[in-house]
């Protein structure tokens, strides 16, 4: 009984290491791309270019190629910013959407424009939002909020609880939460979206 009540005290104690561990509300939690959870995937070692391009054979093959053609890569080279990034399925569906075969075939200007409205200057962590903030975006003719919900503990959902959407002339606003954030690179921090960014008419 004795050894039985050890194995007992022993098991709480790791769970409330585990859970001091990590911020349990997705404050400060980053997950990686893949959406494992860990404090390495909180600090990259390169900047969000390299990042991408690290996984361009991988689920960023075509955030890689639509940077390439924008020619936006010296903004994903530059700092300091936060940068809202999509990955391969989400492209997929809008290439499906709007009858493209392939990123080639989009206008330089479409890719270019919503890229510059996935960036905003500054590095916002979810930590940083108390509240919803409105921040301009690279392109500033649209504003960007940005807000954290609470997510359960014993969700099935990651802990992440950043979210962001354009704000629409009539205020409306389109929020897409992250399937991945806080991703601290050498310049700024990178937030993978589980889709795109869009207006509401």
């Amino acid at each position: 009984m004795k050894r039985f009540k050890s194995y007992v005290i022993c098991a709480l104690v790791l769970y409330a290491l585990s859970i001091s561990s990590c911020s349990m509300f997705g404050l400060n939690y980053a997950y990686s791309f893949q959406n494992e959870s860990g404090a390495e995937f909180a600090s990259l070692t390169c900047d969000a270019y390299e990042f991408i391009k690290q996984r361009s054979t991988g689920e960023f093959a075509l955030m890689y190629q639509a940077i390439n053609r924008a020619g936006m890569e010296e903004y994903y080279h530059d700092s300091i910013y936060t940068f809202f990034i999509i990955k391969d399925a989400v492209w997929d569906k809008f290439l499906t959407d709007y009858h493209y075969s392939s990123i080639n075939e989009v206008p330089v200007k479409t890719l270019r424009t919503y890229l510059m409205r996935s960036i905003i200057k500054g590095k916002y962590l979810s930590s940083d939002i108390d509240g919803p903030i409105f921040v301009t975006t690279l392109d500033e003719t649209v504003t960007m909020r940005l807000y954290k919900t609470i997510v359960a503990p014993t969700s099935s959902q990651n802990l992440n609880s950043l979210r962001a959407g354009w704000t629409n002339a009539n205020g409306k606003i389109n929020q897409v939460g992250c399937t991945t954030s806080n991703l601290e690179c050498t310049n700024g921090v990178i937030h993978v979206m589980s889709a795109r960014f869009t207006f509401l008419s």
